[in-house]
């Protein structure tokens, strides 16, 4: 009598998903030293440019700017420094999710990342905006500061 009948179906697909299994980990190994290393270079680019930020006075620069973060404020070039750490971070996910053999992650990511420069135009937009607006605001109380002042400071905020 054959005892291997009833234990062929059942094994065979587990000793299959088993080698899939064991053939997978040096694919997600790979992907894990990609993270690692991007998590490091990350990093040191986003401190390298925090300093550059620094030295280039981006804090006096954007001083009107306000960031916090749990009541407690952020300088802005910290700000800067970590939009370019996860910058950084998503280009490596999209080397891990390749070296997976994700593609519909990998793609997500790309598109994600070709979006960016668009967010990049749009908030130079409003920056250049506001700071026209302030300007035509300081002309309007300016021209208008001789009169009422309280009239002067009314134009000038409806006109921001």
């Amino acid at each position: 009598m054959n005892n291997n009948l009833w234990t062929d179906p059942v094994a065979a697909p587990l000793l299959n998903a088993w080698a899939v299994f064991l053939a997978y980990i040096p694919r997600l190994l790979g992907a894990a030293i990609i993270l690692l290393v991007g998590w490091f270079i990350a990093s040191l680019v986003a401190k390298l440019f925090e300093r550059l930020f620094l030295l280039l006075k981006t804090d006096s620069f954007l001083s009107r700017a306000h960031y916090t973060l749990h009541g407690t404020a952020v300088p802005p070039s910290r700000v800067l420094a970590k939009i370019i750490f996860w910058l950084l971070i998503v280009m490596f996910l999209i080397a891990a999710a390749d070296a997976v053999g994700l593609p519909a992650l990998s793609e997500f990511l790309r598109q994600v990342v070709s979006y960016i420069p668009n967010v990049f135009v749009a908030a130079l937009i409003l920056f250049i905006s506001f700071e026209l607006a302030g300007v035509v605001r300081g002309i309007i109380e300016g021209s208008l500061a001789r009169g009422d002042k309280n009239a002067a400071r009314i134009s000038g905020t409806v006109a921001w």
